[in-house]
């Protein structure tokens, strides 16, 4: 593997088993939700790349077999020439300190009983990094200087429900960039908190990307930010990977239907209307993650369904260097 590439994904599946009765169970007779379904994708260091798609779509699922949360049925996750998924207790200690998190809901992350002192000193104290008291105040305040919230010194005695969203969601970026990781996985970071502060958290991050040379994956269903905020974007569909590419070459040259229908779910601000979801080119709901459809996962929704995309099951091919689309209308 390449010394540009910090992260990889090969092959990796993740099926959830669902809860069956009795005589099921002894027949062996199950269900199985799809979660992530055979994807593979690299990131390179000091890169952001951002998966992009509707709820249930297997997004943050993907977040947590990165973070190690749960572990994959198959392939592998290669991080810095090693396979995650063969870590023991001491490795994965290692590796939980290089990669960390930056949830939702900043508030429901914190405990409401901490100060701001102790949120940002719990994984100092978790990972048992060397020092005292003194040196801890002194990290925490180094840390929140870092994410642009002054005067430190005052807001770590303050508890999180004494703070505005925006600033929690700083506080949450400051803990999660403590430890000096290496990669950052930011699930809808900027969801929680109103649009005027949104561009200012992206902005900081991006800052802190350059300062630290993190590399992100930004996990999010809003295409304006993700075409501001990453580098490659992946569009998920039913847990497999429909599209991926450079953003703005994802953005301005769809070639999906999936992905052309999320575009046109952005509001227009220059014409003083918004899409709603009747004027998508798309049809129905999507399918249950335990029950997907035969052939091209999107046939059962796309207004270009052919007879053919039943049955055949179309594969991530290049259109370009720096652009892949899985449809039988691109090859």
């Amino acid at each position: 593997m390449s010394e540009d590439i910090i992260l990889r994904l090969e092959n990796v599946k993740k099926y959830f088993r669902l809860h069956a009765n009795i005589l099921k169970s002894l027949l062996k007779k199950y269900k199985e939700i799809k979660a992530v379904d055979d994807i593979s994708i690299d990131l390179k260091r000091g890169e952001t790349l951002a998966l992009i798609g509707e709820s249930g779509s297997g997004k943050t699922t993907i977040g947590k077999l990165i973070m190690k949360l749960i572990n994959p049925t198959s392939g592998s996750i290669i991080f810095e020439n090693e396979n995650i998924n063969d870590f023991n207790k001491e490795k994965t200690a290692e590796y939980r300190r290089n990669v960390q998190m930056i949830f939702q809901d900043p508030y429901a992350s914190m405990n409401p009983r901490f100060k701001i002192k102790d949120v940002l000193k719990e994984p100092l104290y978790i990972h048992n990094i060397d020092g005292d008291e003194k040196t801890y105040d002194d990290i925490v305040i180094n840390a929140l200087k870092d994410v642009k919230i002054n005067p430190p010194e005052e807001f770590m005695e303050r508890y999180p429900h004494m703070i505005s969203g925006g600033q929690r969601q700083r506080i949450a970026t400051a803990r999660a960039l403590i430890l000096n990781p290496k990669l950052v996985v930011a699930d809808e970071p900027v969801s929680m908190i109103d649009l005027s502060t949104r561009a200012e958290i992206l902005y900081m991050m991006k800052e802190l990307q350059t300062d630290k040379n993190l590399s992100y994956i930004y996990i999010t269903h809003d295409l304006s930010t993700a075409r501001y905020f990453a580098d490659t974007i992946a569009v998920m569909y039913l847990g497999s990977i429909v599209e991926i590419g450079d953003a703005d070459e994802i953005i301005d040259n769809p070639k999906h239907p999936y992905t052309k229908a999320l575009i046109a779910a952005v509001p227009d601000a220059s014409s003083g209307r918004v899409n709603i979801i009747k004027e998508l080119p798309i049809k129905g709901e999507i399918p249950n993650a335990s029950d997907i459809p035969l052939g091209c996962r999107f046939h059962t929704r796309c207004i270009y369904a052919k007879d053919e995309c039943r049955n055949y099951i179309p594969k991530l091919n290049n259109i370009s260097e720096r652009h892949s689309v899985s449809c039988i209308l691109t090859e």
